[in-house]
């Protein structure tokens, strides 16, 4: 929905609200570069009146798209010269659904009021009008009559010249014509040669994306659009916010719908015939400095429809090399050819790193230093048509399901070390987890990141999740990944290794975990505050939780016990009930009962080691079989002295 501005006499009567004192010079406008239009006063100068308007995106690109000849003759039934400018997708209003950058773009009309940004066109635009225009308009305007354009609207907004000034005329401006247009901006030029320029696909902000390498880009202040010159003659023209960033010597536009990563949808309609035009000129359009015109020849590539693409096999990562076999559906006048091959974002070089057949459309990546497992990239390309990337995997060949988490811990089979396992870690998604181990909805964090320093953000070296995670994120934002005591779902993606969806538990900061005198509840249910990891029926595990006690359960590999809600308790002391009497055990990392002499904690304890006779519980105030003593709370005792490593 277009949202237009147009000389709103608002914005104009809080500039000019009084009348003309003329006794201190403009120095502001004294030469070709002002340093600040703050002071500038509205006055006549000759046979012309000068004053500032906010001026919509409409007016302002029409007279740089078209440069209109001056015209001070007043034509009332003109019809608005601007009006096809103003359809939604050319040069209406900008929307952004952010706020924290409006401020950066002075040069930008913009009302950030509503919670998003709503940029309207170009603030205290100076402009020359006619005296005689001007005259002729204010005399319509008494006797009420009717126009066609904006002509009236801009003059009936400026109060009444009081008096002739000695003023310096300003060296920018643009002119207002009798049809109410505004002519192209008058003002001076610089050319400037790009280190290097390229326009490209796919990437996040539009279909195309210009990117310039400029010694001295110009900064968001100064900027109040830029104009595209094809070598048909043809211009398009650039908005702040909608084209233009804050790192201006990167622009994006697009030639059909699109949207990008925040939500907004680019206007497209203006670029609509741009596919296979070449772009011959840049001019960027800056407040009181010159413009800066940068001489290009960039092809504007035909878009490929959505059935038209290149994909690449995954293959497990070889000793030697590992080929990975292509296949095409393109249009058949194109001519694709390998540009790029990439690894972790580093481009690999051709011959040392990979080779590629085009006849066989074999790609084969050598083993070395380079190249490892994981997520590889490929860019062809064509004359005629945008680039294509294609993606590919190769893997470290373990089947899914071989990764678990036990105890907060990775738990990783051979084959995979550590870190070559977090140091691939692409995307985490955290959700919270109510008393049933169900998610609980609205609570999923994700994470993604194809630098990969996930890994190190939530895991430390050895594996073990960092329960104090702080994820950094957009504009200095971070975002605490487990905010509360209790128990979270993690899902880990590491590019070519098995992904592991868990559960795990960040404990309660008064308690952190069990000890000789147990964390559990009392009678046969278990239960109680206890800090446990759970396991499922499947045997992989899935949780921490306080559920309540289910089942004894034994499997090829010993006793666990499994709770109300599918979980199981590990790395903690439970208390239990067995044949009338109340025991306890402990329960290892792996959710398995321990048995024997176990160091836990410091302290060494005797678990029963012989099935059949309560096996895994602990022994108390009593001499163990093999002789030695045991206190109250089941700990080693030599002559009443606790022992302890």
């Amino acid at each position: 929905m277009s949202e237009r501005q147009v000389f709103r006499s608002a914005s104009v009567l809080a500039l000019l609200a009084a009348l003309f004192v003329f006794a201190a010079p403009l120095s502001a406008y004294a030469g070709a570069s002002p340093s600040s239009d703050a002071d500038f006063k509205p006055f006549k100068s000759g046979n012309d009146v000068y004053a500032q308007l906010d001026v919509d995106y409409a007016d302002f690109f029409y007279g740089e798209l078209k440069d209109p000849q001056e015209n001070p003759t007043m034509e009332l039934n003109a019809q608005d010269p601007a009006a096809a400018l103003r359809a939604e997708g050319y040069y209406d209003a900008v929307s952004s659904a952010t706020v924290g950058k409006a401020a950066k773009w002075e040069q930008v009309k913009s009302d950030t009021s509503s919670g998003k940004t709503v940029a309207t066109g170009i603030r205290k635009v100076t402009v020359r009008i006619p005296e005689s225009l001007y005259n002729s308009a204010k005399a319509a305007q008494a006797g009420n009559a009717q126009c066609s354009n904006e002509l009236l609207n801009i003059v009936g907004s400026l109060p009444e010249i009081a008096t002739s000034s000695t003023i310096p005329v300003p060296d920018e401006y643009k002119t207002l014509n009798g049809d109410g247009s505004l002519t192209k901006m008058k003002t001076d030029t610089e050319t400037v040669e790009a280190k290097a320029a390229e326009i490209v696909t796919g990437k996040r902000f539009g279909n195309y994306t210009l990117e310039l390498n400029l010694e001295n880009a110009p900064k968001s202040a100064d900027i109040m659009g830029a104009i595209l010159e094809t070598e048909d003659g043809a211009k398009y023209g650039m908005k702040p916010m909608d084209n233009i960033f804050l790192r201006s010597d990167e622009m994006a536009f697009s030639v059909r719908s699109y949207t990008e990563p925040h939500g907004n949808t680019p206007g497209y309609q203006r670029f609509h015939d741009m596919q296979g035009k070449t772009i011959r000129k840049i001019t960027y359009l800056l407040k009181g400095k010159k413009d800066v015109v940068i001489d290009t020849k960039l092809k504007v590539k035909t878009l490929l429809d959505d059935s038209s693409k290149i994909t690449a096999k995954d293959n497990v990562y070889g000793k030697e090399s590992s080929d990975v076999s292509l296949s095409f559906s393109v249009p058949s006048d194109s001519s694709y050819q390998l540009k790029s091959v990439s690894f972790k974002q580093k481009e690999l070089a051709k011959d040392a790193d990979y080779s590629y057949d085009s006849a066989s459309k074999l790609l084969k990546v050598k083993t070395n230093a380079n190249t490892g497992i994981g997520l590889y990239t490929l860019v062809f390309t064509d004359e005629k048509y945008e680039d294509i990337k294609v993606e590919f995997r190769l893997s470290s060949g373990h089947p899914d399901g071989s990764v678990r988490f036990s105890g907060n811990t990775l738990q990783l089979p051979s084959g995979i070390t550590t870190a070559a396992y977090i140091g691939n870690i692409s995307a985490v998604k955290v959700s919270k987890l109510d008393a049933a181990g169900k998610v609980v909805a609205g609570s999923e964090l994700s994470f993604s990141d194809p630098k990969l320093t996930l890994g190190k953000i939530f895991f430390d070296e050895n594996g073990k999740l960092k329960l104090d995670a702080v994820v950094p994120g957009r504009h200095n934002t971070k975002t605490v990944a487990f905010p509360d005591d209790g128990n979270y779902q993690i899902e880990i993606t590491s590019d070519g290794y098995p992904s592991v969806k868990a559960a795990v538990s960040k404990p309660e900061k008064a308690n952190n975990g069990g000890s000789g005198s147990g964390s559990g509840g009392s009678g046969g249910s278990g239960g109680g505050s206890g800090r446990r990891s759970g396991r499922s029926g499947g045997g992989s595990v899935t949780t921490n939780t306080a559920g309540s006690f289910k089942e004894w359960v034994q499997d090829a590999k010993g006793w666990w016990v499994r709770l109300n809600n599918g979980s199981w308790p590990a790395s903690v002391w439970q208390r239990y009930s067995w044949n009338g009497g109340q025991y306890w055990y402990y329960f290892g990392a792996d959710g398995y009962v321990m048995s024997g002499w176990q160091w836990i904690n410091g302290k060494c304890y005797y678990l029963e080691p012989t099935a059949g006779k309560n096996f895994g519980h602990m022994y108390e105030n009593t001499t163990t079989p093999d002789g030695y003593t045991v206190n109250a709370n089941g700990e080693w005792t030599v002559n009443g002295a606790v022992q302890t490593k």
